[in-house]
């Protein structure tokens, strides 16, 4: 048998609704935003320069490897050719948009026998560079493509603190 309950002691639920309600809105609010920002962040991280680029030969080991990240203001990167020469970035002040002009230099903490002097120039245009490699007098015509995965892991680490 069921017990008789004063219906002035019931709730009718209105404000657990509401608050339920407001809190159901924030949340899609707050989820809408952090989707916005992934994607602006991905936008921001695929449009830049900064990354890790190499010669597409299948399942070979690239005879160039490229890897840039461009600062506030400046740029780094390094230059490993297949001779095991791995060269760091001296120069990129006439870098502008599009246009690419990179001097890779042997560094300063090896002390080489010799030095190992290579410039860079090309055009980059969707993730890919058409470049142009010289040292000593000889020229290399190069199509370096973007490697996603090694350069979302090269922009992270240069630009987070941790």
């Amino acid at each position: 048998m069921r017990s008789y309950r004063d219906p002035r002691y019931y709730d009718d639920g209105e404000d657990d609704r509401s608050t339920a309600s407001k809190r159901l809105y924030l949340n899609m609010l707050l989820c809408l935003g952090v989707i916005f920002l992934a994607i602006f962040g991905c936008q921001w991280i695929f449009s830049d320069i900064s990354g890790v680029y190499s010669v597409n030969q299948g399942t070979f080991r690239s005879p160039v490897v490229l890897s840039l990240v461009r600062k506030p203001a400046s740029m780094e990167g390094d230059l490993s050719l297949a001779g095991g020469d791995l060269l760091v970035l001296n120069n990129s002040d006439n870098t502008r948009d599009d246009q690419i002009h990179l001097v890779f230099t042997t560094p300063k903490k090896q002390k080489p026998h010799r030095e190992l002097v290579v410039q860079v120039d090309g055009v980059y245009k969707d993730g890919k560079i058409d470049a142009v490699l010289t040292s000593g007098g000889q020229s290399v015509k190069l199509l370096l493509e973007r490697d996603p995965s090694a350069s979302l892991h090269k922009i992270m680490k240069a630009h987070l603190p941790f």
